[in-house]
Order: C-alpha cells, then sequence, then structure tokens
C-alpha cells in the first residue's frame, strides 16, 4: 500500500502535512533573502562568490536539465538548467543576477514543497553564491506544492560577479539544509535517473507451471476441475498497453498494462481473485500492481455464478517508457501455492 509522506520543517512551517524540500539557508537574513555581497571598494572586483563553503557531495553530479532524484525514497525528480546572466540589474556594482530555471515532479506519489532554499549554486572555489533579497526574476520559484498530478517550476536567482564563466559553476541541492546535499548538477555530470527499464522489477517469479498444467496461447480457455460437473474456466486475453492519467492510486513513473480475464463457473459458484493472476515479462521478472486498485481495473474478489460469465480487467505495472516483451500471464486458484495451474504466453 502506498502511503502519502507528511512531514514539515521551521522554513514552511504553514504548509502542514506537506515534505517541505526546502532547507533553510545558511546565510539568509531575517528578511527572508540572502546577504547581499559587500562593496566596500570602487575598485574591487569580485572574482566568486562570497558566501560560505558550499555543502559537501560525494556522489557524480548529474548533467544540467538531467533529472536527478530526492528527498525521502527518491520520490521527487527535479531538473535543473544551466544558470545564465540576466539581464535584470542586481542593483550592487561588480554584481550581476545569474537565473537558474528548476522543475519538479511528483516521481512516485505524495504531496511536497517546492522552495528556493533548496538549490545552491556554487562557484569554482566552492563558495555559495547569495540570493537578493527579492527575486527579480519574470517567473520566479516560489514555495509550491507539487503533487502526483501538478509538477512546479519557476526560475531562482543569485547574485554572482559581472561577466561569471557559469559554465563552471554547479548547483547542489540541500533539502534539508545540512552540511551534506543530496544531489548535484554541473556541465560535466551524467545522464540522468530516468533510462528505459529491461524488465518489470527486478524481483523474479518463482512460480512453476504444475506438472501436467496447461501452457496455452493468449485468448486460449483452460478448464479446471471437471467440465461436466463441477469446475470453473479461465481465459486470458494478450496483455495491451494502457495509459495511466497521473493519480495517488500509482506512481508516477509507470506506466500501464491491461490483462483482460473471463471466468465462467460449471455446476456451482467460482470465485476469484485478483491474487490468483500474475503477469510476467519476457526477462521472468514479476510486474507489479496495486491491491487498492488501478484505475481502470474491476477486480478485487467476486463470486461468478452458474450460467453468467463475467470479464474483468487487471492493470499491471511497467517502468514508464519501457516497451517490454514476451509476456507471460499465470493464474493459481490457490494464492498461498508454490505452482501455477496454468500459464498464457
Amino acid at each position: 500500500m502506498l502511503r502519502r509522506p507528511a512531514r514539515t520543517t521551521a522554513c514552511a512551517a504553514a504548509l502542514t502535512g506537506l515534505i517541505v524540500l526546502s532547507g533553510c539557508s545558511a546565510f539568509d537574513e531575517k528578511s527572508g533573502g540572502a546577504a547581499a555581497p559587500s562593496d566596500a571598494s570602487d575598485t574591487a572586483r569580485p572574482s566568486g562568490c562570497d558566501g560560505p563553503a558550499a555543502p559537501a557531495y560525494a556522489g557524480r553530479a548529474t548533467g544540467f536539465d538531467e533529472e536527478a532524484r530526492v528527498e525521502a525514497g527518491q520520490a521527487v525528480g527535479a531538473r535543473v538548467s544551466t544558470p545564465v546572466l540576466s539581464t535584470k540589474s542586481a542593483g550592487i556594482k561588480g554584481w550581476a543576477i545569474a537565473e537558474l530555471p528548476i522543475k519538479a515532479e511528483v516521481v512516485t506519489n505524495g504531496v511536497f514543497a517546492v522552495g528556493p532554499d533548496s538549490f545552491v549554486l556554487v562557484d569554482p572555489a566552492g563558495k555559495q553564491c547569495a540570493r537578493p533579497k527579492s527575486n527579480p526574476l519574470t517567473s520566479p520559484l516560489g514555495m509550491t506544492e507539487v503533487d502526483e498530478k501538478r509538477p512546479g517550476k519557476g526560475s531562482v536567482a543569485f547574485l554572482v560577479p559581472q561577466g561569471a564563466p557559469l559554465s563552471r559553476y554547479k548547483v547542489l541541492y540541500n533539502g534539508k539544509g545540512g552540511s551534506t546535499a543530496e544531489a548535484a548538477w554541473s556541465a560535466t555530470g551524467a545522464a540522468g535517473a530516468e533510462s528505459a527499464a529491461r524488465s518489470c522489477s527486478t524481483t523474479k517469479s518463482t512460480l512453476a507451471l504444475e506438472k501436467g498444467g496447461p501452457s496455452i496461447g493468449f485468448g486460449r480457455t483452460a478448464t479446471f476441475g471437471d467440465a461436466d460437473t463441477v469446475g470453473h474456466r479461465v481465459t486470458v486475453g494478450v496483455p495491451a498497453a494502457r495509459p495511466l492519467q497521473p493519480s495517488e492510486r500509482h506512481p508516477n513513473n509507470v506506466d500501464g498494462v491491461a490483462l483482460t480475464v473471463r471466468v465462467e463457473a460449471i455446476g456451482s459458484v467460482a470465485f476469484v481473485d485478483r491474487n490468483m493472476f500474475q503477469l510476467i515479462d519476457g526477462a521472468g521478472t514479476v510486474c507489479g500492481y496495486s491491491q487498492l486498485g488501478t484505475e481502470g481495473e474491476n477486480l478485487t474478489s467476486d463470486l461468478v455464478q452458474v450460467g453468467k460469465p463475467k470479464t474483468y480487467t487487471m492493470i499491471f505495472w511497467v517502468p514508464k517508457g519501457s516497451h517490454l516483451k514476451g509476456w507471460k500471464a499465470t493464474y493459481r486458484h490457490d494464492t498461498n501455492a508454490g505452482t501455477a495451474d496454468a500459464a498464457w504466453s
């Protein structure tokens, strides 16, 4: 069962019940903005940012415009574009505004708050760049709620020396506001978290076909029990792609595969349950599903009456963007059994 996480921080106490993607800036003033760089001398030209040392990050940076996973359970995908010098004036001699475009979306499930405090611009010397007390950019990133249906985006403003070589700067994600960052982006970073998976999961199916059990093609019918007295017939259709709309009932990083099943009772009522069926990909791994039911499903458990066959649809999950083949579906009347009664492929 997927649970919607809940956590708050002092930086966003008003967002009760949300996980806050925002750490308090290490050099924010009470006004809510970062302290402006000093301009003590007309002749002094800043060579870098004058904030404190940046948080540490031990991993390999992600490339700009690539997705990095952040927060508990890596539930949120954040993308940071290459920082660029803005035409907006910094209002401080020798300094300019760097614009950092950001996008964030919920990859799994939950409600989160995305804010500018979590993102840190770092110069080549490892110093943090201050933020102006007010963001002068056209589309500023404020504190924004994101969930399965609502991504968030906007730009964060930083103060950098005029003419700063921003291609050499990097960006950190420091959602907890501590001394260690959760993610980093740079011009030399690696590909992001998204990739076309080659299997449904990492869990191999352990169900072997019971000796003598039918192994037949999709669309064909298997009969169990006695076809003349008491038994039942099961027909499994060809797995078909089923687009999924954003919902709290499934992760945002999956597509759907629909499996239709027809059950006919012979001589007595037949019991049918969602957990009797398993969908397996060509790599032999099990495709997941929700016990609560994904939108478009109509089977939890049911009784099929004699003379009144029923057709059900089940939705299984595959990684988003994957194109898997070699499907196999299994059926077992006893959901605790270690073998399948029949298999379709």
